[in-house]
């Protein structure tokens, strides 16, 4: 390769690459020009093209140190404690160019390992390290927040010491000061957020006016846009969760789900605490907090409907279940039937006739509604009270505050005498 063409070649990088200094190395043929190399007035700070004899390769110094070596295939930068910068402004006071040398010197917690690409990115960084930034103003305004990742122009421009964020999009967490551990994709996402943490926002715009709210999850476009300070919501969907504020602990699923017209700027703002909505603008009218609506409209009857306030659940259609079905509450048949629990009871009959037994039932005796009585007088024949289809089958019972009271009867009973007994008792609440 001719001297001419690599001196051409470089010079039009460092004319045109800011390399992260205090200001850009600008080197003119009045500073002294030799065929082999361009330096200034003292020979610290000079390109070289043949130090080792014909071996093509552009060697960069500045201040009588080698910061850089370019040949055929790559351009390999050491200086500056392990930091890039390229554009204007970009990463003009990390700390580690501003030590007596100019680079070089292993600082302690100092600004090291840094990228920053793109006018005024990470401009104003002093010791914060690793941190990557592309595009114009992306994590200008940091000082000492460490690994963090902006993609996008103004993408966290205002980070001062906050960590661990990721900002990818334009606007992208524009506003974070000092809040940790949010993941921002999309325009606008999460571009208000000053100090919550770990929040995931995924779409344009979603999260957008979160300031100071925590783990909110948002996927979809303005999913969750309007919320300012609630926390430990999911929003997934399209303009899901549209409309609350203050909420917390909300889960929307679907398209609109939980959003009251959110195009209206006159809608008033909504705090709603523990709902969960799925579905196509599921909840989309209801403005009460701790409600369960599965449903693919916003009809205010859904399919199915919860409250977790009572722990009620209710199905707004035909119901089929094709297995058992256990529950450990009361049954409710209807809206104007009672609420019931069936208790069974598994004893023996009086062991004589004429005699009686007392069987404790263990309930309220003004909430039962009704007793019934078998006693199994031979294989598969279970006798009910005052049966009367033959002769030695009639016993009679009641029951009382505590017990379930059997009798057998006088001369007649003697089929029904020290059998096995099954006692069936229905109650409410």
């Amino acid at each position: 390769m001719k001297t001419s063409h690599l001196l051409k070649t470089f010079l039009f990088l460092i004319f045109t690459i800011q390399i992260g200094f205090a200001q850009s190395v600008i080197l003119t043929p009045d500073e002294g020009v030799k065929a082999n190399k361009l330096h200034d007035a003292d020979n610290d700070t000079r390109v070289e093209v043949e130090q080792i004899p014909d071996n093509d390769k552009i060697r960069f110094h500045i201040k009588g140190k080698e910061i850089g070596v370019m040949d055929t295939s790559t351009f390999h930068l050491e200086h500056g404690y392990y930091s890039l910068f390229i554009g204007k402004n970009a990463g003009i006071n990390n700390y580690s160019f501003l030590t007596p040398s100019g680079f070089g010197y292993s600082v302690p917690d100092g600004g090291h390992s840094n990228v920053g690409i793109g006018y005024n990115a990470l401009r104003y960084n002093t010791t914060g390290p690793k941190n990557t930034a592309l595009g114009s103003s992306s994590l200008r305004n940091n000082l000492s927040g460490s690994n963090n990742t902006a993609f996008g122009n103004y993408s966290l421009f205002s980070n001062i010491d906050a960590s661990e964020n990721t900002g990818v999009g334009s606007y992208a967490l524009t506003d974070n000061t000092t809040g940790e551990g949010n993941s921002a994709l999309g325009y606008n996402t999460l571009k208000e957020n000053t100090s919550g943490q770990n929040n995931t926002a995924i779409g344009f715009e979603a999260l957008r006016r979160n300031e100071i709210g925590n783990y909110n999850s948002a996927i979809g476009h303005q999913a969750g846009n309007r919320l300012r300070s609630g926390s430990y919501n999911l929003f997934l969907g399209t303009y899901s969760g549209a409309s609350d504020t203050l909420g917390n602990r909300n889960v929307y699923i679907g398209y609109k789900a939980g959003a009251l017209n959110q195009y209206n700027s006159f809608q008033p703002y909504q705090t709603r605490e523990g709902n969960v909505f799925i579905g196509n603008e599921a909840g989309g009218n209801e403005t009460r907090s701790n409600r369960l609506y599965i449903e693919n409209s916003s009809s205010q009857t859904p399919l199915i409907y919860g409250n977790f306030e009572d722990d009620s659940l209710k199905v707004n259609g035909n119901l089929e279940v094709t297995e058992n079905v256990n529950t450990a509450g009361f049954t409710q048949l209807g809206e104007e039937s009672p609420a019931i629990k069936l208790k069974t009871i598994i004893d023996t009959s009086p062991a004589s006739q004429n005699g009686t037994k007392s069987i404790p039932h263990g309930l309220n005796a003004t909430k039962i509604i009704n007793v019934s009585v078998y006693i199994n007088s031979s294989v598969q024949n279970w006798v009910p009270p005052n049966y009367h289809g033959g002769p030695n089958y009639e016993y009679d019972y009641y029951f009382n505050s505590t017990n379930v009271v059997i009798k057998t009867m006088v001369n007649n009973s003697a089929n029904v005498i020290d059998k096995p007994l099954k006692i069936l008792i229905t109650y409410t609440q």
